[in-house]
């Protein structure tokens, strides 16, 4: 693949040995990596080579993970088994591409309480990069890789991480997501300023409190989870502090229609977990969409809410309603009454009716909007071009119409 200057040196730079460890022997490591402005996930492999003369040495193979392919694989613990270890003897074969078939996994994880106590550990300390003391062949490794397995798109991309750091290891000045730190060397990571660091000295052992979250977790289907986080996930940040808020989702998801008062309820929870109208847009027009078809008074309710501005209802402001079908299909369904109509209309700004204004006035009732602010002779000639049979109303002639001079 063609590469710019800048991925090269990434690259360069992301290749070297983790810290200075010149003549001492480890176990092989694993780094993965965005190329930053690039096309592609970089996840390398890097192993100790003693039998060369310079110390220092290392054997890597990079695996270049175009982003289209990333968002589409199963299973990344099976992308462990393409690494091969290069020599001086078989370097050509690492010049062509992989052919590789993402397959499905089979089952649960083995480890699925390691696996689940790396979970709580990486996502209940999200804003803070973090560093492991730990080996890889404590399992870390694997667990890592399930970890990024289970990870929506958007955080797939910008995760990283790396089994065998012997130093603090950064990518474009920032320090990777998660780092494990060999227990050998904590005199080195004791050398350094930690304070932007979440230290932890073990990943096994769970904690006697925990999050409430995390119970859930432990309870839910991994699959299950990962199939709602692509669906909603296309559209929320990439960044591991928002994973909870999307699990969460999943489990309000799960319990919605048990719900007594599902409309406050939603509101509520949107309101604390995605706050920002520009995020999780997808997640909230389905759930309001679910919220009118559970009880149609809903539609109603939150149509008000928007209308006055309500606080609570910020976070939907980039949701586009079809007011005027919105408002004619309450009225159709008789879900609310003339009064109700006539103080929708009231509240509501004409140019949000949009191109079916006319439409929805020409099949209501004439009463409920003949005097309203915004009504002009060009509106009128439109309802009436629609249904000509209005003006036989004599409501329309009668002295009590403030705007008979328009008709």
């Amino acid at each position: 693949c063609e590469l710019s200057a800048r991925e090269k040196m990434t690259l360069l730079k992301m290749s070297d040995l983790s810290g200075s460890l010149a003549g001492i022997d480890f176990s092989p490591y694993i780094t993965g990596y965005p190329i930053i402005d690039g096309n592609y996930y970089a996840l390398a492999k890097t192993w100790n080579a003693p039998e060369m003369k310079r110390p220092g040495c290392v054997w890597l193979h990079t695996l270049l993970i175009s982003l289209r392919l990333l968002s589409r694989l199963k299973d990344f613990a099976n992308l462990e088994t393409l690494f091969k270890k290069p020599d001086v003897k078989n370097l050509k074969s690492f010049s062509t591409a992989i052919q590789y078939q993402s397959t499905s996994r089979d089952g649960e994880i083995p480890n699925r309480a390691s696996f689940d106590s790396l979970v709580y550990r990486v996502y209940e300390n999200a804003n803070k990069p973090i560093l492991f003391t730990g080996d890889f062949s404590d399992g870390i490794g694997q667990d890592l890789l399930n970890l990024w397995n289970y990870q929506w798109p958007r955080l797939r991309r910008t995760f990283s991480f790396c089994t065998g750091s012997f130093s603090i290891r950064y990518l474009d000045d920032k320090p990777l997501d998660l780092q494990v730190i060999p227990k050998d060397s904590d005199l080195i990571i004791n050398s350094n300023s930690l304070s932007e660091f979440v230290i932890l000295r073990t990943f096994s052992r769970e904690t006697s409190s925990v999050s409430s979250w995390y119970s859930l977790f432990k309870e839910s289907n991994l699959e299950d989870v990962l199939k709602f986080m692509f669906k909603y996930g296309a559209d929320v940040d990439g960044n591991r502090n928002r994973y909870v808020s999307l699990f969460l989702a999943f489990k309000f998801d799960e319990q919605f229609y048990s719900f007594d008062n599902a409309l406050s309820q939603t509101v509520k929870f949107i309101q604390q977990h995605f706050p920002n109208p520009n995020e999780a847009k997808v997640l909230k027009k389905d759930l309001l969409l679910r919220l009118f078809d559970k009880e149609k008074k809903n539609k109603y309710y939150f149509l008000i809410q928007r209308l006055s501005n309500a606080k609570e209802n910020k976070p939907f402001d980039e949701i586009e309603l079809e007011y005027s079908k919105l408002i004619s299909d309450l009225w159709k369904r008789e879900v609310i009454s003339k009064i109700e109509l006539a103080d929708i209309l009231k509240q509501i700004d004409f140019e949000k009716l949009g191109e079916d204004a006319s439409q929805l006035l020409s099949s209501i009732p004439i009463d409920s909007w003949m005097e309203l602010e915004w009504l002009t002779k060009d509106t009128i000639l439109k309802v009436l071009l629609l249904n000509s049979t209005i003006v036989d109303e004599s409501i329309i002639w009668s002295a009590e119409n403030s705007k008979q001079a328009l008709w």
